[in-house]
């Protein structure tokens, strides 16, 4: 036999799985609380920047009558 068939495991995840340090970190090891927060702030800040630039602005489409009963009318269904 040769050298090159031996066969040896990573003693590390990271060596093991192939990913990406980053990706470990963050699936495993970081605040589950935070990182919820954070993912949770940027869609609110993403659906206020695109509420903002919509157009018709959407304040209006909601003050005018007809959205208002559609939505109220799904609701209720």
């Amino acid at each position: 036999m040769t050298d090159e068939t031996d066969i040896s495991t990573a003693n590390t995840m990271g060596e093991r799985s192939g990913e990406s340090r980053i990706k470990l970190w963050l699936l495993l090891r970081a605040n589950r609380l935070l990182v919820t927060s954070v993912l949770t702030s940027a869609v609110f800040v993403a659906f206020v920047i695109v509420v903002a630039v919509l157009v018709p602005p959407f304040s209006r489409q909601i003050e005018s009558g007809d959205m208002i009963e559609t939505m109220f009318s799904t609701m209720i269904t």
